[in-house]
């Protein structure tokens, strides 16, 4: 993207909303796709940003002791950083959103259809114990993955919709059958959908592509949707393959996304992708890749490409970024502060694996910008053998951070151990 573009594209948002929806006193969101609008790319004028960024976890203002439970197996990471285990035997868990008490971690679990409460209530940096919150379609779930809490509500992505349940502080069981609220199109070989309520109250909901490389039926696919609170919704940014990872930057408000790229093309294509979100704008898929390089197999010509948005990080092809999170903590240095951790979780199949670490890339000013940092990695050994696979990272109130791996089926706290800041001396002028 060249400098004009990404200006243009922190600038305000223009979303084309419908007027679908209805007005009553518990806000329902469209359930039928009728009532989601193809946002004009001719309209694009930003990115979903607002004139402040969200605010994030509040680093603890004191020390707090924690104990370290060493991991099954060495991991490798960067200076002074330190990992152990936060949660064991806690089955394929995907991803992850903290309860408003900041302390009670809910996980997703889709394949067994279970969401689990990892509450942490004595600080220590361990989960005291395992609860189910929820199970199953007796609570309405469906391949549960994306987790959001918003005005007393936990919000849940199913694979066929989303649905919503009643939270009071310090819950640890679902008090009834969650309620639904937007209907998606389910299944296909990225069943996932991810959730995160964005700076203006909207709720934004991926769901990826049923395909490898297809025409889709459904134009909801392949996109990120916007839901608005009174019922209008959007289609706000479509050709996006499989995108799990969302976060809002803190400065600019802007949207970021993780997208990993399809398979066929061998071992180095193409990249897999961070992007930032544009309103209305065509990421490529399935007529292009990378930096907008026509991929021929649906035929069509080149000119498919034309005004479709490169990734601003390319990424090694088969890495599968998934979950993402902005740093706004004081436990890591200040060199980490405002960077985005991102949770690159590995493909299993034809290709020599890859991935399968945590990263970090900084960003100043809303963007990158320098290369990916190694934080953690292990999992793959260099024989290829495979025991974890990173899937989403929370930023914790004490400014460590929580990494899932539904490989291992584990949840491991990455914490700063590197000696505390030294003031520098002041020395008076003469």
């Amino acid at each position: 993207m060249i400098k004009s573009e990404v200006a243009a594209a922190c600038s305000l948002l223009i979303v084309v909303l419908s007027t679908a929806g209805c007005a009553t006193a518990t806000p329902r969101w469209p359930v039928v796709p009728d009532a989601i609008e193809h946002t004009p790319a001719s309209l694009v004028a930003g990115v979903a940003a607002t004139a402040t960024g969200t605010p994030g976890p509040s680093p603890t203002p004191e020390v707090i002791a924690t104990r370290v439970v060493p991991p099954p197996e060495p991991l490798n990471t960067a200076q002074h950083v330190g990992v152990g285990l936060y949660a064991d035997e806690v089955g394929p868990v995907r991803m992850m959103a903290l309860a408003p008490n900041g302390l009670d971690v809910f996980v997703s679990v889709p394949s067994l259809d279970r969401i689990l409460v990892l509450p942490d209530r004595d600080r220590d940096g361990v989960a005291d114990a395992t609860f189910v919150y929820a199970q199953g379609d007796a609570d309405g779930l469906n391949y549960p993955h994306g987790l959001a809490f918003d005005d007393g509500f936990l919000y849940v992505a199913n694979t066929d919709g989303v649905v919503r349940f009643r939270y009071d502080v310090d819950d640890i069981k679902a008090r009834g059958r969650a309620e639904f609220l937007v209907e998606l199109p389910g299944g296909g070989i990225h069943n996932d959908r991810s959730l995160l309520f964005g700076p203006e109250g909207e709720m934004l909901v991926t769901v990826g592509s049923s395909c490898n490389v297809c025409l889709e039926d459904d134009f909801r696919r392949a996109s990120i949707l916007r839901f608005e609170p009174d019922g209008r919704a959007t289609r706000l940014a479509h050709g996006l393959r499989h995108s799990v990872g969302l976060a809002i930057e803190p400065t600019t408000g802007s949207l970021w996304a993780t997208d990993v790229g399809r398979d066929g093309l061998g071992q180095h294509e193409p990249p897999d992708e961070l992007n930032l979100i544009v309103a209305g704008a065509d990421y490529g898929w399935p007529y292009c890749y990378g930096d907008n390089v026509f991929d021929a197999e649906l035929g069509g010509s080149r000119d498919a490409c034309e005004g479709t948005f490169p990734p601003v990080v390319k990424l090694s092809a088969h890495a599968a970024p998934h979950g993402i999170a902005f740093y706004e903590g004081d436990a890591f240095p200040q060199r980490y502060h405002g960077g985005l951790f991102l949770a690159q979780h590995g493909l299993v199949g034809q290709y020599l694996p890859t991935g399968h670490s945590l990263v970090f890339l900084p960003f100043e000013n809303g963007m990158p910008t320098g290369e990916l940092w190694p934080v953690v990695d292990g999992w793959l050994r260099p024989d290829t053998r495979r025991w974890g696979s990173p899937v989403d990272v929370l930023e914790m109130p004490d400014g460590a951070l929580l990494v899932t791996d539904d490989g291992g089926g584990r949840v491991y706290r990455v914490f700063y151990d590197g000696p505390p800041p030294t003031a520098t001396p002041f020395t008076p002028q003469e």
